[in-house]
């Protein structure tokens, strides 16, 4: 990926996140990661960040990892995410509806703050979806970063492989969201072209969930590792490199 297509994505979860109400400050990636915690039959998943393969955010595979190591077969999925590629969150949703066809599992989701673009796909996996009171949730039609070089025939034949794309992924994200949310085709279509932002309440009468809840905090397990005064030193001495890493990628950009 090269760092314009890097900086622009980076915007694009920008400005997500901050109509969301989580601005962020200029040039600072959106907060990601999963953590994963069992409790008897019951693994909570929490998805934070782009859903992107790790380049901002996570990558699904690493969700995918985090349920392969557990036993447990109700899965509890907390979704913030500003969205990422299409088969990020198509790998993640196929992986989820192959448990519950496949081994019996059950899958509930909730959304954490944003639900957008790519975000849906694995949030509606679940049998039961919630919306925490102050979520908005975002659909659209697929887009493409890709730009074409060479010659005009070069050009139309990369053109003409993108727009076929596009069309395959919009197709299965209007035929995923019209089957989930029980809603007609031509009133998804109507949504992933107008790019359309609902909240909580407007999800549920959309069809996207099932109820809004407060949210509810959960609880996880304490790290009892020690830190050393030496260490936390270390930490933040890394912390700082990355950070001034990330900025100098923007830099080069501008």
């Amino acid at each position: 990926m090269n760092p314009q297509l890097f900086a622009k994505m980076l915007k694009q979860y920008q400005d997500r996140m901050t109509r969301a109400g989580q601005e962020l400050p200029e040039n600072s990636l959106p907060p990601s990661g999963i953590t994963a915690q069992t409790e008897g039959s019951t693994i909570t998943v929490r998805i934070s960040g782009p859903l992107d393969g790790g380049w901002l955010g996570v990558s699904a595979a690493d969700v995918i990892k985090k349920l392969d190591n557990s036993s447990a077969t109700d899965i509890l999925l907390l979704i913030n995410s500003p969205g990422g590629f299409v088969d990020e969150g198509m790998a993640l949703y196929s992986d989820l509806r192959s448990r519950v066809r496949d081994k019996g599992a059950t899958v509930r989701t909730e959304s954490r703050g944003l639900v957008a673009s790519a975000a849906i796909m694995p949030y509606l996996a679940g049998d039961t979806r919630t919306a925490a009171e102050g979520s908005l949730f975002m659909v659209h039609n697929s887009w493409s970063y890709v730009f074409a070089v060479g010659d005009y025939d070069d050009i139309k034949k990369q053109t003409n492989q993108v727009l076929n794309g596009l069309e395959a992924t919009t197709k299965l994200i209007r035929d995923i969201i019209a089957d989930r949310t029980d809603t007609p085709q031509d009133d998804v279509k109507a949504q992933l072209d107008a790019e359309t932002w609902f909240t909580s309440a407007e999800a549920v009468s959309a069809g996207y969930a099932n109820e809004v809840v407060e949210e509810q905090v959960i609880e996880e397990e304490e790290d009892q590792t020690e830190v050393s005064d030496e260490v936390l030193k270390l930490h933040n001495e890394a912390k700082q490199r990355v950070a001034a890493s990330v900025l100098n990628r923007f830099r080069s950009v501008a």
